[in-house]
């Protein structure tokens, strides 16, 4: 390599560094400006009930929270680890691409089109189990296009790992095996892996290392499988809902990105495409499908796609380069770049800024955040002055926020549906005096006192009322029962 090549690799690793040490200070700089969110509350209450396995998820994103315990779980610390795990997946990603184009600036690239979607910027403060889970799909990736090229003990070994890695971390990760054996038949590979006796090593390790799920699972009559197909099977399949994820997609995983990516499928079957892209392609298009399915019956939470718009970045990242060698490639990408800058400034401005008086409907994205933790100090003041045995919300969303502020106090949810807090705590019985909290619903209607009917053979009436305001906008209004056996 030349010393101009030499410079120029350098200088991008470099910028790819102080790319990601940046927003690693602006997201901890603004770590404690707004309130944690529905997973954020849920996953950090799974790092104070440590466990084999959960109800909805498997261990990992507890068991990674956890290791803040010592220093005091707080918003803060809850939100260091995944800014932390972001950071580390930046690097990833900037090696992975680095070396399937043997080009750095192409790791660059794909870093910042990586952060420019609002999704990413979300990620890097509220811990769910992607963001770990793209940490092993990168990891994997790696090992698949390193086995493509060898076998050797200390791959199959890590292989094995990080597999079962993914499987303590997301149901999701059964995309990893299909992923892999579709790429092996496109490569005419299966068979030479199949008799390679490091897979099936592998293929021990990673089952044992899964088993804390597994026996997690037989404990408890399987709840969590049956709530993981259920979750996705439910409900009507409509095409127009897999459309409107789509559009959700355009906007949360940056315009730009969209873009680039639909360009590469359409030019990718004209090149002579790499082995490593082959995979790439290959696994994303298996997320994003799962992906797809999942959202027909109307179910959608944009960071479910997150795997597989990370493994077409790099692709995407290169067909950047391609489209700027043109003209007309500099003025769209300028544009799609443009807009997605714009729509990642505007999350940054409504979680720092929160312009309600500006803009009247972004309360509405801010009753999620903002409010909570006054509420759980509420109910649980209520609940000590009453003498109440738990506090009772009406769904786990609710559950998660109030649960978390008012810990360690004891809540019930309030609903013939089964979650983690019927597994921690049990469904209310008619013997409890509780405290119920009701948020107010957008474009609810109802008065407080025509909001609660009889709860678990309990009769409930309102004891007080908070109402959160932001720049005196009324934000959140929360309700306050006091419940007693009739």
């Amino acid at each position: 390599m030349s010393n101009t090549n030499t410079s120029q690799a350098f200088n991008a690793k470099k910028a790819t560094y102080m790319l990601v040490a940046f927003f690693v200070v602006l997201h901890l700089s603004l770590a404690n400006s707004f309130g944690l969110g529905v997973d954020e509350a849920h996953y950090g209450l799974y790092a104070l009930n440590l466990d084999w396995s959960y109800f909805d998820h498997p261990p990992m994103v507890g068991w990674l929270l956890a290791v803040g315990r010592p220093f005091g779980l707080d918003s803060f610390v809850l939100r260091l680890i995944p800014t932390i795990i972001m950071a580390l997946n930046s690097v990833l990603l900037f090696r992975l691409s680095s070396r399937l184009y043997n080009n750095d600036s192409v790791g660059l690239l794909a870093v910042a089109l990586f952060h420019l979607g609002s999704i990413t910027q979300l990620l890097g403060w509220g811990m769910v189990p992607d963001v770990p889970l793209i940490t092993w799909n990168l990891l994997i990736a790696n090992l698949v296009i390193s086995l493509r090229q060898q076998f050797s003990w200390s791959l199959w070994l890590g292989f094995g790992v990080i597999v079962g890695l993914t499987g303590l971390t997301k149901y999701t990760a059964i995309a990893i095996p299909i992923s892999i054996a579709i790429w092996l038949l496109r490569e005419r590979q299966f068979m030479a892996w199949l008799k390679q006796p490091g897979l099936w090593v592998s293929i021990v390790i990673a089952l044992i290392m899964i088993l804390p799920v597994l026996l997690w699972n037989h404990w408890n009559q399987w709840i969590s499988f049956e709530y993981q197909f259920n979750h996705g099977t439910h409900g009507e399949w409509l095409w127009k809902n897999v459309g409107r994820m789509l559009l959700v997609q355009f906007a949360t995983y940056s315009p730009l990105l969209f873009c680039l990516c639909i360009t590469y499928l359409f030019t990718c079957l004209r090149r002579n495409n790499t082995s490593g892209e082959r995979y790439l392609l290959i696994a994303a298009l298996v997320n994003l499908a799962i992906v797809g399915w999942s959202s027909g019956n109307g179910e959608l939470l944009p960071h479910w796609a997150a795997i597989g718009w990370l493994l077409l970045t790099p692709l995407a990242a290169y067909q950047l380069t391609l489209a700027w060698k043109k003209l007309g490639g500099k003025i769209w990408t300028s544009v799609a770049g443009g807009f997605s800058v714009l729509l990642v400034g505007l999350v940054f401005v409504l979680i720092t800024i929160k312009p309600v008086n500006i803009i009247p409907d972004s309360k509405n994205a801010l009753m999620d955040l903002v409010g909570w933790d006054e509420a759980a100090a509420r109910a649980a003041a209520l609940a000590t002055e009453h003498n109440s045995d738990y506090l009772w919300v009406s769904n786990w969303a609710d559950a998660s926020r109030i649960a978390w502020y008012a810990h360690p106090m004891k809540l019930q949810v309030a609903d013939d549906k089964m979650n983690q807090f019927e597994v921690w705590n049990g469904y209310p019985q008619g013997s409890s005096t509780a405290i119920l909290t009701l948020p107010k619903r957008i474009k609810d209607e109802r008065t407080p006192q025509t909001m609660v009917t009889p709860v678990g053979g309990n009769q409930c009436h309102l004891i007080d009322e908070l109402a959160y305001k932001v720049d005196s906008v009324e934000v959140n209004v929360f309700w306050f029962y006091l419940c007693k056996p009739v």
